[in-house]
């Protein structure tokens, strides 16, 4: 089973993170999101619906952006099927 992991960006000098799914952490074992699109590092296993998620984000989300369409954004619907806006919105109206 994956979860989501993030590591500093060093371009930002550790300000920002990216975002990734891996079953422990590993960034060298791991599938994340980037502006070429699917970042695939080595070897991940993925359920089916995980797998099934991956391969349609692009068509449903549209290209990478940093601040619409990012790394945190695809792990967190790769792992839960949600958007984090559909998250945000249910925790809001608890």
């Amino acid at each position: 089973m994956v979860s989501i992991y993030s590591i500093p960006i060093d371009s930002t000098l550790g300000i920002a993170r990216h975002y990734y799914l891996s079953k422990d952490g590993n960034f060298n074992n791991s599938v994340g999101w980037g502006s070429a699109g699917v970042e695939r590092n080595g070897t991940v296993e993925l359920t089916e619906k995980e797998l099934q998620r991956v391969h349609e984000y692009a068509d449903l989300f549209g290209q990478y952006n940093i601040h619409s369409n990012n790394c945190e954004m695809f792990a967190w619907y790769v792992k839960t099927g949600q958007s984090q806006l559909q998250q945000m919105f249910q925790l809001n109206h608890l």
